[in-house]
């Protein structure tokens, strides 16, 4: 199990098989968004699982245009469910809080 928090664009290209030239590309084009720090990328595991998935997605024969829209829409889906909890989570505060004003 990896325990570190940050890879290099090196690191990166060696745990996923993506050539560094082909990871600054892709963040060029929107795909990949590694943090920036002092002038360096920094890769999480978050984004070398994403990487991953491209790659895959690239093997089975999506284009990059179709895998960046792709993964937009897995965003929009995650971001919409966070929302949709957060909101259930407040209701359930609110209803709790009206019984208690209703004692």
């Amino acid at each position: 199990m990896i325990k570190k928090e940050y890879f290099s664009v090196k690191e990166a290209s060696q745990l996923t098989g993506i050539p560094p030239y082909t990871l600054r590309y892709w963040e060029k084009l929107g795909i990949i968004k590694p943090e920036i720090s002092e002038g360096r990328r920094k890769f999480t595991l978050r984004e070398i699982e994403r990487i991953k998935l491209v790659k895959s997605l690239l093997e089975e024969g999506y284009a990059l245009k179709k895998i960046k829209n792709k993964l937009k829409k897995m965003k929009n889906l995650l971001v919409d469910g966070i929302i949709k909890e957060k909101l259930r989570e407040i209701e359930q505060l609110l209803n709790q809080a009206l019984e208690i004003l209703k004692k």
